[in-house]
């Protein structure tokens, strides 16, 4: 039925003792991860969240990202992924037009959320994504999953409601494109088989996690079952660390990523000898600096 839950209970099933998440000192196998996911997913039933629902989340990359997404999904709702980049306004405006009222924060946009809700009156729920006690006020990501019994997948699917992901806003306000569960499904499927994903596919989200291109490549590591790493945002001394420690063979960059790294002081092609697949877009590339890239970093493939 073309549900995105179906991508982890596969997931689990056939390759659940592998690792599904990495992030700095933090991993779990796709069996920890479902147990996580379906946990979470009685949290958020308990805090109300109703089959079609949207649930929104402002926050840097990690692995709890990519837990709120399949748990909102196993509960029955929909993901509302905001820019990072958004103002208050911005982000206030794209919570009424969901009609959120449970939103994840993290950290780093805490000094932002009372401008938020000054404006967005429908949000009565923020549950805190970082992994210090959460403040005053928020619930704790952790304690939802570790005192709420799993609930069973609502597998929802086909032409129901997934997400909103909102375009960037350049000619006013943004708007929230609706996408299905088949249409991520059907994205999921294309990209693990164009960029030849498997078990063995280890994945850096580099790249933001609300953005769509990042996006696919989520479902598409979960599609078969291969391993996501994490970290919070781009930084090419932190890309290269994540490479060289977790052995990443796949990863997302917009030319201007990839050349930051290619022109950074500690780069070396040895660094990133484990890369196999260099998936580029979101904007034009410049000729030399893929033709310097290929030269460089001969064993790797440009896509």
């Amino acid at each position: 039925m073309y549900s995105m839950t179906q991508l982890v209970r596969r997931a689990a099933q056939t390759n659940g003792n592998a690792i599904a998440t990495l992030d700095g000192e933090r991993s779990q196998t796709w069996k920890e991860f479902l147990v996580r996911v379906a946990a979470f997913g009685g949290g958020l039933q308990k805090l109300g969240l109703a089959n079609g629902d949207c649930a929104a989340i402002l926050a840097l990359n990690s692995d709890r990202y990519f837990e709120f997404l399949y748990s909102v999904w196993w509960a029955g709702g929909a993901v509302v992924p905001m820019n990072t980049r958004w103002s208050a306004a911005e982000n206030a405006y794209s919570l009424n037009d969901s009609g959120a009222q449970i939103l994840f924060i993290d950290r780093n946009f805490v000094p932002m959320l009372d401008a938020i809700r000054a404006k967005a009156k429908g949000v009565r729920t923020i549950v805190y994504v970082g992994y210090d006690d959460a403040p005053e006020g928020m619930l704790s990501f952790e304690e939802l999953i570790a005192q709420n019994p799993p609930c069973e997948d609502a597998q929802r699917g086909g032409e129901e409601l997934a997400g909103l992901f909102y375009t960037g806003g350049t000619t006013g306000f943004p708007k929230g494109v609706m996408l299905p569960h088949r249409a991520l499904w059907y994205n999921a499927i294309v990209i693990a088989k164009e960029m030849r994903f498997d078990r063995d596919t280890r994945y850096l989200h580099a790249a933001p996690m609300f953005h769509m291109a990042d996006f696919g490549f989520n479902t598409a590591i979960a599609m078969v079952g291969g391993c996501n790493v994490f970290i919070p945002s781009f930084e090419p001394e932190a890309t290269m660390n994540a490479q060289e420690t977790h052995r990443v063979n796949n990863m997302l960059l917009v030319p201007t990523m990839l050349g930051v790294i290619l022109a950074h002081p500690t780069f070396k092609p040895e660094r990133l000898k484990m890369l196999k697949s260099c998936i580029y877009g979101a904007s034009p590339m410049p000729e030399g600096l893929l033709r310097q890239a290929m030269q460089v970093m001969p064993h790797v493939n440009f896509y």
